[in-house]
């Protein structure tokens, strides 16, 4: 079930703002079923098991875009997502660039080719030369073959994040059968750009569901690069922690680049990652349990006081949003170990495991919060303003699903682009 799933988000386009193939392919999935309740507004689809009763409320995020192209019309386009605006140029000096064009409900167009890239009144735009008509609000991807399956390595167009969201929806569907369960995953629509869809979620506090307290468990799935910075390094030095890497297994994440998972609760366990961590451990899980940067959906459920116990599942991605080792555009490389090892970890977690308190002296959470790692309270707070005012320039977008809005399209084509361009992703 889970290679059949990862083969239909691979042929599925999900650009940035663009997410209406991808929430129809898991509406088709769960939007019968009898033990399956959905809701949906403009920041995600939220799909929901609840049966008996259940101590622990586990949040399961995973987002549904992929960095790409919006394309205006068949001579224009915005690329969201860290692209890589340097290496497109350069690859422009020698050649146009190919791309697969997919209209706005994700049928396949045409082979179109990139000639030209630019700023544009603070937008990034790319010209193109197309043989028909292109529809506004078509997907533009990279001509990368969309997936291949070898050896244990899975290659994907998309692997960020559509190797976890396999992941997600393949433990909706096991958690049908399970007893004493009140789970929900967070189908988030851009996490790309700004992680604004997450933010308009924990601005809110709640989902459809209900509220987000401090009893909340948020487990928020990636498929990321492995790096760690100067500061992280020197901090696996003194606790003595393993350097993370590519090969070594899903890694538990207890923080992004400069900011601890559950910041506004610098007194409070982080029970999720003790959780995660006893599981892992207990049923011999590859794993690893260290420091690294990066930026994700978890960042912003912790730039509000929701709850504490906040973690991410990192499945190790390499060449992240298919950037090759010489900037060649190639698919992402994840292991298919690591998928399963992913998916065997939240069976266990979406079940109560009890603590004891020894347990608890693990937390590498605690530690970094001990150490005054990353962000103070004055710069969390001028972050989640940022935040805050992206995403809801951002909104008219994804209250349609589109990027492009002939009805408003001065304010829908430059606004979002004068406020995000103020801050750094």
């Amino acid at each position: 079930m889970l290679d059949q799933l990862l083969r239909d988000i691979a042929s599925t386009p999900n650009a940035p703002f663009l997410y209406g193939p991808s929430r129809k392919m898991i509406e088709r999935m769960f939007s019968d079923h009898p033990d399956v309740a959905i809701q949906k507004d403009e920041f995600a689809l939220y799909v929901r098991v609840k049966h008996g009763h259940s101590s622990r409320r586990v949040i399961v995020v995973t987002h549904l875009d992929h960095p790409g192209i919006v394309l205006k019309n068949s001579r224009h386009g915005i690329p969201f997502g860290s692209v890589g605006y340097e290496r497109i140029v350069e690859h422009l000096t020698r050649a146009p660039i190919p791309v697969r064009v997919y209209d706005l409900n994700g049928a396949y167009q045409q082979l179109a080719y990139l000639t030209d890239f630019k700023m544009w009144r603070g937008s990034p735009m790319v010209s193109l030369q197309a043989k028909n008509f292109i529809s506004p609000n078509s997907h533009a991807i990279w001509d990368v073959p969309t997936f291949e399956k070898n050896n244990g390595i899975i290659k994907m167009h998309n692997a960020d994040n559509g190797a976890v969201t396999a992941v997600a929806m393949e433990l909706l569907n096991t958690s049908t059968h399970m007893e004493n369960i009140d789970l929900e995953v967070l189908f988030v629509y851009v996490e790309e750009v700004h992680q604004i869809s997450s933010t308009g979620i924990a601005l809110r506090g709640k989902t459809p569901f209900g509220a987000i307290d401090d009893h909340t468990f948020i487990i928020n799935l990636e498929a990321m690069e492995i790096e760690s910075n100067t500061l992280e390094k020197s901090l696996i030095d003194k606790f003595g922690l393993s350097f993370p890497n590519y090969d070594a297994g899903v890694l538990i994440k207890v923080n992004d680049g400069q900011l601890i998972y559950g910041f506004h609760f610098p007194n409070l366990i982080n029970e999720a990652e003790l959780v995660v961590k006893t599981a892992a451990t207990e049923l011999n899980i590859a794993h690893q349990y260290t420091i690294t940067t990066g930026s994700t959906d978890a960042k912003s459920f912790s730039l509000f006081p929701l709850t504490p116990h906040i973690v991410t599942l990192a499945v190790p991605c390499k060449w992240k949003h298919n950037q090759g080792s010489k900037g060649e555009f190639v698919p992402e490389e994840v292991y298919e170990r690591d998928l399963e090892n992913t998916l065997a970890l939240l069976k266990a977690v979406i079940q109560p495991i009890q603590q004891t308190q020894d347990k608890l002296k693990l937390s590498l959470n605690a530690k970094l919060k001990e150490n005054g790692y990353g962000l103070s309270v004055k710069q969390v707070k001028k972050l989640r303003n940022q935040r805050v005012s992206i995403m809801k320039a951002a909104q008219p977008r994804l209250r349609k699903g589109v990027y492009f809005d002939t009805s408003l399209r001065e304010f829908i084509e430059f606004n979002f682009w004068r406020v995000a361009s103020k801050f750094i992703n």
